[in-house]
């Protein structure tokens, strides 16, 4: 290997010349030897392979380019700045560097270690040797921006990465892959969710198995509606230079978390025509750990993308043309109920209360989907799963009381908790009492357990059979009811031999001794009885 000469070159073995006042006196052919000798002794064996940058014995000006059988590796390592270029036509340091093993083994630097070990074709995060961490995912450039759009086509399925110029790379592990224009894949026609992601070949993948962050890197997550042949994807198609374990950590503690916008406005508290019941959103910014999505708005009146869990296995199915913000049939109110292990609309009862809670989805705006849905699926609106007869109960119901069962919550970020009513005397319609912000809450997958009993699921059921309804309050085969003036309000004849008597205030009995006779019992001072004849009155 070549380079510039040493300015101590080792002391050499002078000929004999002829010595005058104490100087050596040496002909031309003795200083073209000289020169010769010191020239070779200043050389290295080209192919050497370099072992040792000692930060001690070299400076910038020392050591210039190292080459290792033609190619350029490293351009330059400099005493105070280290390596200003990295690679055959880079310009300054690079954040991430690329070695290839052929060309080095083990690059020193005083003790420090610079750059102390590496593998073949892989690119770090970092060029310490206690902190590597490979590459796994897309570059991006200066400002952030990818060299590669998203799109899915609805109806074949299909996911597409599609460079924005003639290719684009992916890392994973470290490893680079470069490849050259669109890159698609159909995921199946299963129920429930489907992962598109490299492996770590580099090969396009899509499985029905959520991906290991460690050793992929993903690309789209798509919630698949079989049922009714809808889907909603997601931008998964994190940065390069996100640590895998601090990926994982975020998308596990904390989520996909608000940014900014999302402002609602349109509806009107304790109106029950539509205009007061619709609202619309404004557009907003999430962020998905690294990933951040900035919303389109929606406006007021939708159409609304409503999600709900259907059946004994609670599967997920989307709804995109509803024109109010929540399901009804006719004039009733509905929400998602578990009915004994099958989930299902049901009707709410007038004057209970149930919760409608909007999310917003880092999903595909409508121009990225074929066909393009008539509504935006980046804000989602879930059912609630209880009803409740008072206000204060439903106020109290969390978001975390959502049950999303193989749903991936982490990837949606709570907006709004709408509690909305339904009302009899209002004409059988429904009214928003309550509009509360919940941005900065976290889903959890699992609810907790319920202290009161006004917040448990199942109240209406007549489970209980038992007992009686409150419905059988003066009802010929259930009880008298009571108030708070006379305490009983109605007679009610449960046998022939007494009758309770409202009006009287006192008792009608059936004498059976002297034949069929009601007498009358009240008390005026006294008590007092009075035949009234063998028909009850």
């Amino acid at each position: 290997m070549s380079g510039p000469p040493l300015p101590f070159p080792p002391p050499l073995r002078l000929p004999i010349g002829a010595v005058r006042d104490g100087q050596v006196f040496m002909d031309g052919r003795f200083w073209i030897d000289f020169m010769r000798m010191l020239y070779e002794k200043t050389q290295t064996v080209p192919g050497t392979t370099i072992q040792d940058l000692s930060d001690v014995a070299l400076t910038a000006a020392q050591l210039g380019d190292l080459t290792d059988g033609g190619e350029t590796a490293l351009h330059k390592h400099n005493h105070n700045t280290g390596l200003t270029a990295l690679q055959g036509g880079d310009a300054g340091l690079a954040q991430f560097y690329h070695l290839d093993s052929t060309q080095h083994t083990d690059l020193t630097d005083g003790g420090s270690s610079a750059l102390h070990f590496h593998q073949a074709d892989r690119d770090y995060a970092d060029d310490q040797d206690d902190k590597r961490v490979p590459k796994t995912g897309f570059p991006v450039d200066a400002s952030g921006a990818y060299f590669v759009t998203l799109s899915y086509n609805e109806t074949t399925r299909t996911v597409t990465i599609t460079p924005t110029g003639a290719s684009f790379d992916v890392y994973v592990q470290g490893e680079r892959f470069t490849l050259t224009g669109a890159q698609s894949i159909v995921h199946s026609a299963d129920q429930g969710n489907h992962f598109i992601y490299y492996d770590a070949a580099g090969v396009l993948t899509h499985s029905t198995t959520v991906w290991d962050l460690h050793i992929t890197a993903p690309v789209m997550f798509v919630a698949w509606d079989a049922a009714n042949s809808r889907g909603i994807p997601f931008f998964e198609n994190h940065h390069a230079d996100t640590d895998p374990f601090i990926h994982q950590r975020l998308h596990e503690v904390d989520g996909t978390q608000f940014v900014s916008g999302f402002d609602i406005s349109g509806y009107t508290l304790d109106d029950t025509t539509d205009a007061g019941l619709t609202f619309a959103i404004a557009s907003g910014v999430m962020a998905d750990e690294d990933l951040h999505t900035t919303t389109e708005a929606l406006p007021d009146a939708g159409p609304y993308t409503i999600v709900e869990r259907v059946g004994a296995d609670g599967h997920w199915e989307v709804t995109r043309t509803a024109t109010v913000p929540f399901f009804r049939s006719g004039t009733a109110l509905q929400y998602n109920q578990n009915n004994a292990g099958t989930w299902q609309r049901t009707n709410v009862g007038n004057g209970n209360f149930t919760n409608y809670y909007v999310f917003g989805v880092p999903a595909l705006p409508p121009a990225n989907i074929t066909p393009s849905p008539t509504t935006t699926e980046q804000i989602v609106i879930v059912p609630g799963q209880a009803v409740y007869a008072t206000q204060s109960a439903a106020n109290a119901e969390t978001v975390s009381f959502i049950s999303w069962g193989v749903m991936p919550f982490q990837e949606v970020v709570p907006l709004y908790r709408l509690v909305i009513g339904q009302f009899a005397a209002a004409g059988g319609t429904q009214q928003i009492k309550q509009v509360d912000r919940v941005v900065g809450s976290r889903a959890v997958i699992t609810a907790a357990a319920a202290t009161d009993h006004g917040s448990l699921s199942g109240l209406l059921d007549d489970d209980h059979t038992q007992y009686q309804l409150r419905s059988e309050e003066d009802a010929a085969n259930g009880y008298a009811g009571l108030n708070a003036a006379n305490r009983i309000i109605k007679g009610g004849i449960a046998t022939d031999d007494y009758i309770v008597n409202s009006t009287t205030k006192g008792f009608v009995l059936l004498d059976t001794v002297d034949g069929n006779y009601y007498r009358v019992q009240t008390v005026n001072g006294v008590l007092q009885t009075t035949s009234v004849g063998g028909t009850p009155p």
